[in-house]
């Protein structure tokens, strides 16, 4: 962030309007998709994990019937669990019909860059990691699913996080 006396220019990967005199600088990441030179989705259906569990805003069960019902509209969905999701949580989703689960030791932008994965279909909650796929993975279809039984009042920014979410034009906001 640059600071020229008491207005400071932003850079960030959101959509924001300017204000007063504040030069904003959107990021998409074309340099990294140059880098990549991904040619387009090669057909895989990912979850992004979340420790909705973890912490709290939802239930192990109803987590697992969440990822269950994305599992059971494709032939394999990969399960990719966040770094601080527990082992039980992930052992639990691993028990799923047609789930895959994948552990990276980096982001998962780059694990799937590195791994020269496009995810055709790309799903989780409210993970921040939908933002930057979604700037990464044009072509893919990203779904936010907000389950109905997520303690929304504990989630800091809820409200503002869905808004964001539905303002990205390649990702679908659901009830789920």
């Amino acid at each position: 962030m640059a600071s020229s006396g008491n207005v400071h220019d932003l850079f960030t990967y959101f959509d924001v309007d300017n204000l007063n005199s504040q030069e904003i600088q959107t990021h998409s990441f074309e340099h990294l998709r140059a880098l990549y030179q991904l040619n387009g989705p090669t057909g895989e259906t990912i979850f992004v994990g979340q420790i909705l569990v973890e912490m709290d805003f939802l239930s192990l069960g109803n987590y697992k019937k969440l990822v269950a019902k994305v599992a059971k509209q494709c032939d394999t969905l990969v399960y990719i669990p966040h770094r601080s999701e527990k082992q039980t949580t992930v052992d639990e989703i691993a028990t799923i019909e047609n789930v895959t689960i994948l552990r990276s030791d980096c982001s998962i932008e780059v694990y799937l860059l590195e791994k020269r994965i496009y995810p055709t279909y790309i799903y989780s909650c409210i993970s921040s990691a939908l933002f930057t796929l979604s700037k990464i993975f044009l072509e893919s279809k990203i779904t936010s699913i907000l389950p109905s039984d997520l303690a929304e009042e504990k989630v800091e920014h809820f409200n503002e996080i869905v808004v964001a979410l539905r303002k990205v034009k390649n990702i679908e906001v659901n009830k789920g």
